[in-house]
């Protein structure tokens, strides 16, 4: 995403304001740049209807909000009144992801197949016949996806894409216990907890929703399980050390994405 190169600029001076007064674009950016989301919500709030907002005012506005259905809303709206705004390929581009991580593979292409279309020098093209690809593979259309993914797909994310998953630990060794006259003293394991945003019988499905997570700024890992013959490729978000916890964090998630989570342990 391009976030980045419309923040920078925006940060070169130290922004000092209050509550008293209604932010300005390069003032929100810049708490978003910060982390500071609770805050840049509450300035956006203050902009008004989105009919009164100007093309970059409902670029930030989609992207600090909580529901991903209702950020998909914001971003449509950049989309019609703004069809030639430098933000409307990257709407495009986040509508089309947010489709993806829903699993609706087909409404995403289609967004996707607009940006091609109608924005032809944007810097995400590139991207976007990747995601292309990889949208037809999720849906079981492996012929399209080749096409869309040839010469498009980075090498790193080539080699992550075809290579068997590492993360088979029911299938490793166990050490031969050694015997002695007094077993050592061990500390007891930790119990850790993490909230499963997916399971995916193809992996590309699970890269794609580790990679939605990843840029929203949460900490993901990838572990399989085999369960009647079928290998699953799960996304856990997350380490907590107690369960409520990780409930109470899969509770936000599905508030904030729309998305159903399960309480698992390790």
């Amino acid at each position: 995403m391009r976030l980045h190169l419309y923040i920078q600029p925006l940060i070169a001076a130290v922004l000092c304001f209050s509550h008293a007064r209604a932010a300005t674009v390069t003032e929100v950016a810049f708490l978003i740049k910060e982390g500071k989301l609770e805050e840049a919500r509450f300035h956006t709030a203050q902009w008004g209807e989105m009919a009164t907002l100007s093309d970059a005012q409902l670029f930030i506005r989609a992207i600090v909000t909580p529901k991903a259905r209702q950020a998909a809303v914001v971003y449509e709206t950049l989309i019609e009144r703004f069809p030639e705004s430098g933000y409307a390929d990257d709407a495009l581009f986040r509508l089309a992801q947010l489709r993806y991580a829903e699993g609706l593979y087909h409404a995403s292409r289609m967004f996707l197949r607009r940006l091609i279309r109608e924005y032809p020098d944007s810097p995400l093209l590139q991207r976007s016949l990747y995601w292309t690809g990889l949208s037809y593979q999720a849906s079981g259309n492996p012929d399209s996806a080749r096409f869309f993914l040839a010469g498009t797909l980075p090498e790193e994310s080539r080699i992550e894409l075809t290579d068997p998953p590492q993360d088979r630990s029911e299938h490793v060794p166990q050490p031969e216990m050694r015997r002695s006259a007094a077993p050592p003293s061990t500390p007891v394991p930790k119990t850790t907890y993490a909230t499963q945003v997916g399971a995916f019988t193809q992996q590309n499905g699970a890269l794609m929703r580790r990679a939605f997570f990843e840029r929203e700024g949460y900490e993901v890992r990838l572990r399989t399980k085999e369960r009647d013959g079928t290998l699953f490729y799960l996304v856990w978000v997350g380490s907590f050390d107690t369960a409520d916890e990780a409930r109470a964090f899969g509770a936000g998630l599905t508030r904030k994405y729309g998305i159903s989570y399960t309480l698992v342990s390790e």
